[in-house]
């Protein structure tokens, strides 16, 4: 990376701190959020993307198609420069980046819990829809049975 890609990404990481410690979108926040983040990014991407071209976006109150689709209440919604707002989307974006890793790994240590509880059993959902993580389940396909991929 040269000198000033490394700046934007430090630009990136600068702007993730500030959503975490002047907004407080810590972690468990974030996690009570899915899929809110990447949509919130996408949306200020786009917002960027139509100030660079001959896409024209209304801000006006009464009017933006994206206030509509915005995750949050409306007024949170404040557009800056291009490249401020390119910023706070890849900021977002890892934000919901983060919060899957971090759903991926929580899933990971309750199907470890669950075949030390039920050995020979699926973890993923110990063959009841109850217990499923997702239903019918993608490890077994609703046999309950741990199946060895190899």
């Amino acid at each position: 990376m040269t000198g000033q890609n490394c700046s934007v990404i430090a630009e990136i990481a600068t702007e993730r701190r500030r959503q975490t410690e002047a907004e407080g979108h810590v972690a468990t926040h974030d996690d009570n959020h899915p899929g809110e983040m990447a949509q919130a990014g996408g949306l200020y991407a786009y917002n960027a993307g139509c100030a660079r071209t001959a896409c024209v976006v209304d801000t006006s109150d009464s009017g933006s198609h994206i206030v509509h689709i915005w995750p949050w209440e409306d007024s949170s919604f404040k557009p800056k420069t291009v490249r401020r707002d390119l910023i706070r989307a890849a900021a977002l974006i890892v934000a919901e980046i983060e919060s899957i890793d971090r759903m991926a790994l929580a899933l990971e240590e309750i199907k470890a819990a669950r075949q030390a509880a039920e050995p020979g059993k699926c973890p993923s959902c110990i063959g009841s829809p109850g217990y499923a993580l997702e239903w019918p389940c993608k490890d077994c396909n609703g046999s309950g049975k741990e199946i060895h991929h190899g």
